[in-house]
């Protein structure tokens, strides 16, 4: 199943082992064209990825732990209408490409974490 989604999504999300590295040449995930910031508060971050069919991103990097709701896979299937709604968790500090080789629109909503209401709290530490 792992395999499925990685393949579906083509490296939209950052994969085990893939976490972490950071490409020096990369751009940060708000200067990414179709990353559009649609709300910002102390707490969150909240970014609408939206990429037209046979999109290609620039490398770009998250900084920081987040999650990421599918809205769109960029495929119009059974198998893919099933992954949407669901949610992943990436912890920051990755760089990675999104390649939308469906025949629709990829998207999804990536929920930056910016900092807890609880100072101290380890995943904001």
């Amino acid at each position: 199943m792992k395999l499925l989604i990685a393949t579906v999504l083509l490296g939209s999300l950052a994969l085990p082992g893939q976490q972490n590295r950071i490409d020096p040449n990369a751009v940060p995930v708000e200067k990414e064209p179709q990353h559009h910031l649609v709300f910002t508060n102390d707490f969150v971050r909240v970014i609408d990825a939206r990429f037209p069919p046979g999109y290609k991103s620039l490398s770009h990097t998250h900084a920081k732990d987040n999650v990421a709701i599918t809205i769109s896979t960029g495929r119009d299937d059974a198998a893919s209408a099933a992954r949407i709604g669901r949610a992943g968790f990436s912890k920051g500090g990755y760089s990675h490409v999104v390649t939308n080789s469906g025949p629709i629109e990829m998207r999804f909503i990536d929920v930056d974490l910016e900092r807890s209401d609880k100072p101290g709290t380890p995943a904001f530490a």
